[in-house]
């Protein structure tokens, strides 16, 4: 499968200079409502984790409000939230996925009709922000504060895509089996669809960075 990169240089050599400046526009909105997407998946998914944290071990009856519907604190909620957690984190990488895509044609269009601001990295200024997921080129040039900056990314962006998690998903499974005992069927469906959700999210990623990135 051809990567973005080639599809978009491809589609450069068959289009005119005005329909690939009209592109451009229409795919920064589009990123635009991309990374929007991507943020309101990922402060779901640790809104979650943190709410099931503070149920799971509180030993009082807690009850809250989440856009005008009341909860309450109840084992069926605890044992619900870490596949719900699961599914944001599918959802975020998807979102992720997308966003790479993006910034890929992004470049390529970029390169072509704006050399001379591509040439001295000015189009790293125009990319939004993807969040505590550090993905993308954010740091021009080839320089140290580029190579250090670069590196706080990758370490960012790996605890957000794979430490975080694996690691909550191990952890509420533990937590869930402790309190609810491993014979429970919900308890085991959830644990289950949790770290299938986390482990297709992974996988989706990956995939996807490896046929078309």
């Amino acid at each position: 499968m051809p990567s973005n990169k080639e599809r978009a240089q491809k589609a450069l050599e068959e289009i005119s200079t005005e329909e690939a400046e009209k592109y451009l526009k229409e795919l920064r909105e589009s990123w635009e409502e991309v990374t929007k997407s991507l943020n309101r998946s990922t402060i779901a998914y640790c809104l979650i984790v943190a709410l099931f944290e503070l149920l799971i071990g509180s030993k009082q009856e807690l009850r809250f409000t989440v856009a005008g519907f009341q909860f309450a604190n109840s084992a069926t909620l605890q044992k619900a939230l870490p596949a719900l957690a699961g599914y944001f984190y599918c959802s975020s990488m998807t979102y992720a996925c997308k966003w790479l895509a993006c910034e890929e044609v992004f470049d390529a269009f970029y390169k072509k009709l704006r050399p001379q601001l591509y040439g001295q990295d000015l189009e790293v200024e125009l990319k939004p922000s993807a969040g505590p997921w550090n993905i993308g080129l954010h740091f021009p040039g080839d320089s140290g504060a580029q190579r250090f900056g670069f590196a706080i990314q990758l370490a960012l962006g790996s605890m957000f895509l794979f430490i975080i998690p694996l690691a909550f998903a191990a952890h509420s499974a533990f937590l869930l089996i402790d309190k609810f005992g491993g014979g429970d069927v919900f308890t085991i469906f959830t644990i289950s669809l949790s770290g299938a959700l986390v482990i297709a999210g992974m996988a989706y990623g990956l995939w996807d960075r490896e046929t078309r990135g």
